[in-house]
């Protein structure tokens, strides 16, 4: 019996008396997608394909496992398939064939590669193994989706439709820049898989992801840096240390003010050790990040300590904490533990899910006002810029390119690397210090004196 049923899991589900056909509709819906239910307890997805018009077993709906959109993906599949000329009755057959052997699936391929790439190696300029690829945390979690349209499928059965129909789950939402993520690591996990078994691999003869059009070009935030005036009443606020609302405490700020005035990584800030502070009481002041803390593992940034910095240095050294401390900003939970950067973003913005408000709201600022510890990087960058310091130069203090326009290499004589950038910060220090200006009336309590 034929019917206009809904085509849901939660339909398919429920028992029939007598055999029933629903076919798929909606606004979602692929053309020719049926599943057809017996008193039994049978289920099994098919599809109609176009110019032969002949049905595909696609196979029975499994709660949780093979369900009506996994049954979308796959009929999709096929139907490109078919389109092209591809004999799409073989290719199931063989499916089955390979389900029957036992074939990888693709989350046993996922597992391998994720074994691949988390397993520690030694590297160059770290002192003891590293993972492979040390973002692997990330690669799992971008492999989501796609475990739950097709992970039980053959590896060698995942078409250039599933790639792009996981690609199209993240567009769908706007979110571009995790679709490129997304794009990113499932390439890379079937070229491994597609690789020599010397490189890792051997599952696969070839990648399905080829052909899968541009990347997503990202729009750029104009708007993403502080005003002079947002400067001046976010700088006087995080002295308020009295006022300071449930969450922040003087740590959070002065990593927020060293943000804004060396221009470093939220990171590169709060991941900070006190070994990193160097040559303070001397006339040429630095900060070294070692290789393991930098993006892109590029070189260790060395990066020049202007006044402000120095003050904001001197304060945190004198902030009480446990002895034998080696973090700059420690978080008291434990020797060596430091605040993390969601900790400190979320001291900022707040914590929707415990209804804890940030500072922003303390501040009174708007959402369309809202911004995160990266955003006072940018405005570091934009001050200069404003002042008509070359791109050339303010990428030296964000540590894009060195003087000459190239990415950083290791070099011998570090102080080559260092003080160009000196002049820099000193010229963003005066141009901070010219925007702040003097605490106005509102702060009427000295941190020092509270410090006392």
């Amino acid at each position: 019996m034929k019917t206009k049923l809904p085509f849901s899991d939660l339909q398919i589900a429920k028992p029939v008396t007598v055999e029933t056909v629903i076919t798929d509709h909606g606004p979602d819906a692929v053309t020719g997608l049926r599943i057809k239910i017996t008193p039994s307890g049978t289920r099994t997805f098919g599809v109609r394909l176009p110019v032969t018009q002949k049905y595909v077993d696609l196979g029975p709906w499994v709660a949780g496992k093979f369900e009506v959109l996994q049954a979308r993906i796959k009929a999709r599949a096929y139907r490109d398939g078919a389109k092209l000329g591809l004999d799409v009755v073989q290719e199931r057959a063989d499916e089955v064939s390979q389900i029957e052997k036992g074939a990888v699936t693709f989350n046993q391929l996922a597992d391998a590669w994720l074994d691949y790439i988390k397993q520690p190696i030694p590297k160059k300029g770290f002192s003891k193994p590293t993972p492979r690829k040390e973002s692997w945390v990330n690669d799992r979690q971008q492999l989501k989706v796609a475990r739950e349209l097709f992970g039980e499928l053959p590896a060698r059965a995942i078409k250039r439709s599933h790639i792009l129909a996981v690609i199209a789950s993240y567009d769908k939402r706007g979110k571009f820049a995790y679709s490129n993520a997304v794009r990113s690591t499932l390439v890379q996990l079937f070229k491994w898989a597609s690789s020599p078994e010397g490189k890792g691999g051997g599952y696969l003869e070839d990648t399905p992801c080829g052909n899968l059009g541009p990347i997503h070009e990202l729009p750029v935030d104009e708007e993403n840096f502080l005003a002079n005036e947002q400067i001046k009443k976010l700088w006087w606020a995080l002295d308020r240390v009295a006022e300071y609302p449930r969450g922040f405490d003087r740590r959070h700020a002065l990593a927020l003010k060293l943000i804004l005035c060396t221009g470093l990584r939220p990171g590169e800030i709060v991941n900070a050790k006190r070994s990193w502070l160097k040559d303070l009481t001397s006339e040429q002041p630095y900060y070294r990040v070692p290789l393991d803390r930098v993006k892109n593992r590029n070189d260790t940034i060395q990066q020049p300590l202007n006044s402000l910095a120095i003050e904001c240095i001197n304060e945190l050294l004198a902030l009480p904490c446990k002895p034998g401390e080696t973090q700059l900003f420690p978080s008291g939970r434990g020797i060596g533990v430091k605040i993390t950067t969601r900790r400190l973003s979320t001291a900022l913005v707040g914590d929707r899910v415990r209804k804890h408000p940030g500072l922003l709201a303390w501040l009174g600022w708007s959402d369309d006002e809202a911004f995160t510890p990266h955003t006072l990087r940018h405005t570091a960058a934009t001050l200069l810029g404003e002042a008509n310091v070359s791109n050339k130069e303010i990428g030296l203090i964000l540590d894009h390119t060195t003087e000459d326009g190239v990415k950083v290499t290791r070099r011998y004589n570090h102080a080559e690397v260092r003080e160009p950038r000196r002049p820099i910060l000193e010229q963003l220090d005066a141009l901070l210090r010219g925007v702040i200006g003097k605490p106005p009336a509102s702060n009427v309590v000295s941190i020092r004196r509270i410090a006392a």
